[in-house]
C-alpha cells in the first residue's frame, strides 16, 4: 500500500476543517491535552485488548507511565523487542495498517564524538490512538567500548579523571522494531515524517517505508498553518498540544528515570496525534469488491426518486426531452 502525493487528495474525507487556526489562542500551552471522542466512527480497535497488553507487560516488568492514554518508554533493546512482540501479538500484524511516527533528537551532545552529535535520540510509535511507545534508540546503541579504552575527562576543579569510552553499535537495534518501520504494508504518518525517516536511514540504516507527510497531505486545503499543533487543533476537537521549549530542548539521551512525565507525554503525543489526524483525513477501505445488490437497489431507488421530484417540479421537463430527442433523430 503506497500513497503518492497526487493520490493523497483523492483519499481526503474533509475538504474543510471544523475550525480555523485563527481561532486558536496563541498563548495556549497546556500539558493537559483534550482527549475527546471523535464525532466520526472510531477507527481504534485496541481498546478491547489494552488490559491484556498491560497485564502481559507488567509480568515482564514493563510498567506504563500513563494509562490514559497508555504510554511506555524503553531504553534497552531486549525490552523494546518484548514490548513490540506483546503489542503486535494482540493487535495482529495484519490488522496494523497505520502507525503514528515521530522522532526526537538531543539538540547538542556536549563532549560527544562528531559522529554521534546529531543522531536521533528517540523513535515514537503510536500503535493506535490509545497506546504509544517511546523507544530511546540512541541509548540502545550507545554502549561501552568493548576494547575497554579510556579517555581523560576534565572535571570542574581543573583536574582530570580517566573514564571508559563508549561507541555506537547498530547491532543493538531491535530487529522487530526495524522490521515494523520497514514494512511497506503499514503506513507511517506524521508531520515531516520524511525528514525523520532520512535521519534514521543516515544514522541507523533503518529504511522507513510507506510514509505519509501530513503537512503535504493538507496542502490542497491551503490552510494558514500545517504544523502538528495547528492540525491537532483543527481536526481533533480543538486539542492544544504543549510545544514549550522546556520539552523541545529536553535531554532525550537521559535515562527514563531522569525524564519528566510531561516530557515523555510530549514525545508520545506527537506520534498519537499524527495517527489521530490521519484517521480524520483518510479512511482506508474495510473491504474490497462491488457493493451488495441491496446497496445497488437502494441507490437506484434514490436516483429514481430524484427524477420523480424533478418531474413534479417541472411537468414539461419529460415531454421537452422527448421533443428534443425526436428532433435530433430527424
Amino acid at each position: 500500500m503506497w500513497f503518492d502525493r497526487q493520490s493523497l487528495s483523492c483519499l481526503l474525507l474533509r475538504a474543510h476543517p471544523d475550525r480555523s487556526t485563527k481561532q486558536m489562542p496563541k498563548s495556549a500551552k497546556s500539558s493537559a491535552v483534550k482527549w475527546i471522542a471523535s464525532d466520526t466512527v472510531s477507527l481504534d480497535d485496541s481498546q478491547q485488548v489494552l488490559p491484556k497488553i498491560e497485564e502481559d507487560l507488567r509480568l515482564l516488568g514493563i510498567e506504563p507511565l500513563s494509562v490514559d492514554p497508555h504510554i511506555y518508554i524503553v531504553d534497552k533493546s531486549g525490552e523494546a523487542s518484548q514490548i513490540i512482540d506483546v503489542i503486535v501479538g494482540y493487535l495482529g500484524i495484519d490488522s496494523i495498517r497505520i502507525l503514528g511516527f515521530d522522532t526526537e533528537t538531543k539538540i547538542r551532545r556536549v563532549g560527544a564524538q562528531d559522529s554521534s552529535r546529531d543522531k536521533t535520540s528517540t523513535i515514537q510509535i503510536a500503535f493506535s490512538e490509545s497506546i504509544a511507545v517511546v523507544f530511546q534508540i540512541f541509548r540502545m546503541c550507545w554502549e561501552r567500548d568493548p576494547t575497554n579504552k579510556l579517555f581523560r575527562k576534565r572535571l570542574p576543579d581543573g583536574s582530570f579523571e580517566m573514564r571508559p569510552s563508549f561507541c555506537f553499535s547498530h547491532t543493538n537495534i531491535p530487529q522487530n522494531l526495524k522490521g515494523l518501520l520497514e514494512n511497506n504494508a503499514i503506513v507511517k504518518t506524521g508531520v515531516s515524517a520524511s525528514k525523520d525517516a532520512e535521519t534514521l536511514l543516515a544514522h541507523y540504516n533503518i529504511k522507513v517505508s510507506n510514509l505519509v507527510d501530513l503537512d503535504v497531505a493538507v496542502k490542497p486545503f491551503r490552510l494558514p498553518r500545517s504544523s502538528l499543533g495547528a492540525l491537532a487543533y483543527m481536526y481533533c476537537d480543538g486539542a492544544i498540544l504543549d510545544k514549550s521549549n522546556s520539552n523541545l530542548l529536553s535531554n532525550w539521551d537521559a535515562p527514563p528515570s531522569e525524564l519528566t512525565l510531561e516530557c515523555i507525554r510530549y514525545a508520545a503525543e506527537d506520534a498519537m496525534y499524527g495517527l489521530r489526524i490521519y484517521n480524520r483525513l483518510f479512511r482506508l477501505p474495510c473491504s474490497s469488491g462491488s457493493p451488495p445488490a441491496s446497496h445497488a437497489a437502494r441507490m437506484s431507488g434514490i436516483k429514481r426518486g430524484q427524477q420523480e421530484t424533478v418531474a413534479r417540479q417541472d411537468p414539461d421537463s419529460g415531454s421537452l426531452k422527448k421533443r428534443k430527442k425526436a428532433k435530433s433523430s430527424q
